[in-house]
């Protein structure tokens, strides 16, 4: 779990100083000068979807075996894991 944690605040800080840093220097992302150098930043947010949509898988699934665990505990909650995989799915 503090793996994904790490995953996800780091790719977040990452975010950050990308947006901020993305051209040199970087008061030029502000600028339209058509001769900034700059990221293609629109290759980033595609890169940075994929890394976001990965991360989101990894967090739906993670919870799932303490969820098992849960309801194999308790009788009366078999339908645990099942509502929150309805609940994932609708989100």
């Amino acid at each position: 779990m503090y793996m994904a944690l790490f995953l996800v605040v780091g790719f977040w800080i990452c975010g950050i100083f990308v947006t901020i840093f993305q051209c040199e220097p970087a008061d030029q992302a502000w600028k339209l000068d058509p001769n900034r150098n700059c990221i293609n930043y629109v290759n980033y947010l595609y890169a940075s979807s994929a890394v976001n949509i990965f991360t989101d898988i990894i967090l739906c699934v993670l919870p799932i075996p303490y969820l098992w665990k849960l309801s194999k505990s308790s009788p009366g909650t078999t339908l645990n894991p099942y509502s929150f995989l309805l609940n994932q799915k609708c989100l």
